[in-house]
């Protein structure tokens, strides 16, 4: 589970975790929090991708819009999205794409 985790009630700076692992509980089933990452302060991100080499070494990958939903897509200072690897094991980035490298959604 991606979002982005707030310092305070009514606060705009993000704080960790903004990953969540999640795991199927029983009695029930229901779901309960079974890690979190210690680093990732996410903007406003999509919704986790995960891939694995066999059901090995699981990656989750998070594109993080990187502005607030607030701001004009279009505007010359809009930070560009950030692409995110997570090691789902360790909840540990693994890699991430340098600043302007995407361009802002909604830019062709």
């Amino acid at each position: 589970m991606s979002g982005s985790t707030k310092a305070a009630r009514c606060s705009i700076d993000n704080v960790p975790p903004s990953l969540v692992r999640l795991r199927v509980a029983s009695p029930g089933p229901h779901l309960v929090r079974d890690a979190e990452d210690h680093e990732l302060r996410f903007v406003n991100p999509g919704s986790p991708v995960v891939s694995s080499d066999g059901g090995r070494s699981p990656v989750v990958w998070v594109v993080d819009q990187n502005a607030r939903r607030t701001r004009p897509v279009m505007d010359p200072a809009m930070p560009g999205p950030v692409l995110y690897a997570v090691d789902g094991t360790k909840m540990e980035p693994l890699w991430r794409t340098g600043a302007r490298e995407l361009a802002p959604v909604g830019n062709t």
